[in-house]
This record gives structure tokens, C-alpha cells and sequence, in this order.
């Protein structure tokens, strides 16, 4: 044990801890004597010796589970997360990152039709029997071929009298077909034949193609019974960036506003934690450092997998939250998502799709930084899909796409700078969310070729 004195007639007395347990808070007040007491580690930390330190915190890798730990165990479990100071193997399934932010295409290399007519006409396409029954140049070929053989037929009945009329006959049948003479040639009618081979399938082609837009409602089995191209599309695009502040147009100026209508649900998974939901209060940041206290969120707390939620319904898109969690325990890592429900109008016109955002941050082999920032950049995208007439409608359809930065992800060099001991002071851990909007809005253009 040691003993402290404070000042006169102040004294501090700190027993030694046995392991599994390290020394907590001063509850027996005796004639000025301070003593401390003895409590279990907590979860995500042990000690297997006996001393008056606190319970170290549990590596990358390994995990505690349990109060009152002696040993860190390591993580076994395939596709797992264990992150310093875990409590508990995490399936990495449920941390998965996914946004929304697709790239929009790029036009294709041929923007006119004639051309893309033309190419796709003469293309012999041998992937597979399929894609060579579409092939309009595979049916010409094929037809060049028994022109071949009708005309060698042809010639080898002029060698033989008695077939005289078959031959007649023939030739009468041909010359119905010539395009070309108008019915004077049978070797017209051959030709005739050929041609119409090549204007039917164009007909095809250019009927099919003319569906294949917009992209959007286009499946990848409908472009490849076009033409065997899975790349081929009705469609060219055009992407720029517009200053938000600018006017809009009558007929654009609803998608905007759906989207500022649009409500938002913010999620904040912290992973790897023993802090239990009622250590957790939230409060909106507002200007010259004030502040308002909130409880407008749910919580909850997932026993299996140690990971502590957090969620509210956000009052605007422009906004300061901060989450406070207090007690003694470390957050491994936080997982921040944003939400928010699909919205149709005038006809589905206007539709602003749903908002299913999900990223996850987590310091290298270190616990969470006890003063966390984390500020979002959201950004309107704006899909503009032309009319396929001058008589259709303008179609629009709007997206926000988050963007996080995070400033500070651990105090690792605080505590190489100031010492170690300061790792296991805090009594709490703060969270702070800036939401912002971007003061440009991404504009995409489809239009048909």
C-alpha cells in the first residue's frame, strides 16, 4: 500500500489492487484520510498483476469481455473485427461502408446514329449462336450464299432443255423481288433479296435501339439482344458543376426543393464498447458556444456484438450534434449513417431517391479519440433526362452525396508527448457532428442520340 501525505493533516492512502481489479474512486473518508477503493476491470481491459495502475487497455486483436479480466484473449473468429480495447469479436458483415456515389457515364465514343447504324450492321458477332442469329450481316452472308447457289443452278439449267420452264419460272419469281430494274432483272431480284435482308434487320435494330433510353429503365438483357453489346445505349451525357446560389429555372426549381424537404435520419454506430445507453446525452451546438440539450434520439445497445446506436431525426441539413458518452469506458471505433426516405412528384417528374449512406472510422491499433469531429459535406446531384420528342417532359431526379472528413482520430500523440497515464483519466467521450452544405450541386444531362 502507499500512503500519501496532501497537506497538514490530509492524507491519501492507495492500496494495491490484486489482478483483474485496479484502484477506482475514493469513497471511505476517515478523519482526512482518503482511501481508494478496488473495482473490477472493465471490459475491454485486464491486469494479471498486483499493483496500484490502472487495468490496461487490451491490444489490436485481442479482447476482454468481461469485467474483472486478468488476461487479454485473442480474436479467433474469421471476417471478424477486434479493435484495441475490444470487448468482443465483431462481425465485419455488419460495419460494411457503401454509399450511393456512382459515376455517371461517360457518352459512347459514337454519338451519331448513322454511324452506330453502320457499325453495328456490318459487325459479325461469333460470342455465341445468339449473338450470331441477331447479326444482320450473318443473315446477308447467308443469303449471298444461296444466291450463289441459285444462280449456279440457274446456269446449269440452261444446260438442260427439258427444265426449260422450271427455269422460266425462276426467273419470273425473281424479277417480282428487283428493286433495282423494277422487275426486268431476275439477278435484280437476287440482289432485291439481299437488300431486303439488310433493311429488315435495320428496321429491327433501329426500333430496339430506340428503347434503349433512358438508361435508367434499360436492363443489361435488353441491350444484349440489340445487339450483343451490354455497352450499347440510346443515350449521351453531359456533367457540370453549377454554383448553387444561381437562379434556377421554373421547371427545375421543384427537385431542389424536394430535396431540402427531404427528412434525414442520422445513425451513429460506436463499435466496441461497454458504454450502456444511459450513459449517452446529445444536445444541438448553436452559435457563440451555446448550446441545446436534446432527447429526441433512440438508443440502443447490441449485447452480442458490444456496439452502442444512436439515432434522431435531424430538424434541418444544416446543423451541429453533439453526442457526449460518459463513464470509464473506450470506444474502439464509431460507424456514422444517413438516411432518408424516397419522394415522388407530379407524376414521378420529380423524384429525389432514398438516402442509404454508411462509413466507418477507427483509429490504427489505438481506442477512439475522446474528443471526436467529424464534418459532412452534403451535395446535391441533380439528373436532368431529356424528352425522347419535344413533346415529352423533362424528367428529374435528385440524390444527396455525403462527404466525411474527420480531423482527428486518435490521442496517441498526446499521450507519447504528455505520458501514458493520461489514456485512463478521461470520464468521457465526445462525438461532434457538423453537417454542412456544399455551396456547388452536381448537374447531369441525359439526353437520346
Amino acid at each position: 500500500h502507499i500512503g500519501l501525505v496532501l497537506d497538514v493533516g490530509i492524507a491519501l492512502i492507495l492500496p494495491a489492487s490484486p489482478p483483474g481489479r485496479c484502484s477506482s474512486n475514493i469513497q471511505d473518508v476517515l478523519f482526512n484520510i482518503s482511501t481508494y477503493t478496488s473495482a473490477p476491470c472493465i471490459p475491454g481491459t485486464a491486469r494479471n498483476t498486483t499493483s496500484f495502475g490502472p487495468c490496461l487497455l487490451c491490444p489490436s486483436n485481442m479482447k476482454s469481455n468481461g469485467s474483472g479480466a486478468m488476461e487479454c484473449h485473442p480474436c479467433q473468429m474469421n471476417n471478424s473485427l477486434c479493435l484495441r480495447g475490444s470487448v468482443y469479436e465483431i462481425n465485419k458483415n455488419k460495419l460494411s461502408n457503401y454509399d450511393q456515389a456512382e459515376p455517371y457515364p461517360d457518352s459512347p465514343d459514337i454519338t451519331e446514329f448513322d454511324d452506330i447504324l453502320l457499325h453495328n450492321i456490318f459487325l459479325f458477332r461469333t460470342t455465341s449462336p445468339s449473338c450470331l442469329a441477331i447479326s444482320p450481316l450473318f443473315w446477308a452472308t447467308l443469303t449471298i450464299a444461296l444466291s450463289f447457289i441459285i444462280l449456279i443452278v440457274m446456269i446449269i439449267l440452261t444446260y438442260f432443255p427439258e427444265y426449260k420452264n422450271y427455269r422460266i419460272l425462276l426467273k419470273t419469281i425473281f424479277k417480282r423481288f428487283d428493286l433495282l430494274k423494277e422487275g426486268e432483272l431476275w439477278l435484280g431480284g437476287l440482289v432485291s433479296i439481299i437488300i431486303i435482308v439488310l433493311i429488315i434487320f435495320t428496321c429491327r435494330f433501329s426500333n430496339m435501339f430506340l428503347n434503349l433510353y433512358p438508361i435508367e429503365t434499360t436492363s443489361h438483357d435488353a441491350r444484349m439482344a440489340v445487339s450483343c453489346d451490354s455497352s450499347l445505349f440510346n443515350a449521351k451525357f453531359i456533367t457540370s458543376l453549377q454554383l448553387l446560389s444561381i437562379h434556377k429555372h421554373e421547371q427545375e426549381q421543384p427537385i431542389f426543393d424536394i430535396l431540402d424537404q427531404q427528412r434525414i435520419t442520422l445513425t451513429v454506430h460506436f463499435i466496441g464498447t461497454a458504454h450502456p445507453c444511459t450513459s449517452v446525452n446529445m444536445q444541438q451546438n448553436m452559435d457563440r458556444g451555446q448550446s441545446i440539450s436534446s432527447t429526441d434520439f433512440n438508443c440502443s445497445f447490441d449485447n452480442e456484438n458490444f456496439i452502442l446506436s444512436v439515432s434522431t431525426l435531424l430538424p434541418q441539413h444544416r446543423i451541429s450534434v453533439e453526442f457526449n458518452l460518459k463513464g470509464p469506458y473506450f470506444v474502439g471505433g464509431f460507424r456514422l449513417c444517413l438516411s432518408g426516405p424516397s419522394k415522388r412528384r407530379d407524376e414521378n417528374k420529380y423524384i429525389v431517391q432514398e438516402l442509404d449512406f454508411c462509413q466507418m472510422f477507427s483509429p490504427l491499433n489505438e481506442t477512439l479519440t475522446v474528443n471526436a469531429l467529424v464534418n459532412i459535406k452534403m451535395t446535391k446531384t441533380i439528373n436532368r433526362t431529356m424528352g425522347m420528342s419535344m413533346n415529352d417532359d423533362l424528367m428529374f431526379g435528385g440524390l444527396w452525396l455525403p462527404k466525411l472528413s474527420v480531423t482527428t482520430l486518435s490521442d496517441a500523440l498526446v499521450y507519447i508527448e504528455n505520458g501514458e497515464y493520461l489514456r485512463y483519466l478521461p470520464e468521457r467521450t465526445r462525438l461532434i457532428i457538423d453537417m454542412s452544405e456544399s455551396d456547388f450541386f452536381v448537374q447531369n444531362t441525359q439526353e437520346p442520340i
